[in-house]
């Protein structure tokens, strides 16, 4: 059966969709839109051109889920490892024999047996 290799490199290569974005960005500025004006208007009739501020509180996080990606792993995957790694019990033992240590205490034991049977 006839193959060919493809280099790792164009695996990790992610189609773009519109303006260079791929699906996950499109939906998260999708959403931050769908949240973040309306939120806005509404804060505006109450507080004026000051919404404006609160508006970016909400919508920045929500922008940054969905354009974060390390090692290629999304910024809700990494919070469920984080959340993981601090909420386990975190039990190490790690118990190792002293070669050295066996060694001297066998010496020692040679030691006392020679003297006992010696008297």
């Amino acid at each position: 059966m006839n193959y060919v290799n493809v280099p790792k490199d164009i695996l990790k290569i992610k189609e773009k969709y519109l303006l260079g974005l791929g699906k996950r960005e499109l939906v998260s500025l999708l959403i931050a839109g769908l949240v973040g004006i309306p939120l806005y208007l509404k804060f505006k009739e109450l507080i004026g051109v000051q919404s404006l501020y609160i508006m970016i509180v909400v919508v920045i996080p929500i922008i940054f889920a969905g354009f974060y990606e390390d090692d290629g792993i999304y910024l809700e995957k990494k919070l469920i490892y984080i959340i993981n790694f601090y909420t386990t019990k975190k039990i190490r033992v790690y118990k190792s024999n002293n070669f050295y240590k066996q060694i001297e205490n066998k010496a020692i034991l040679n030691k006392k047996l020679i003297k006992v049977i010696k008297s």
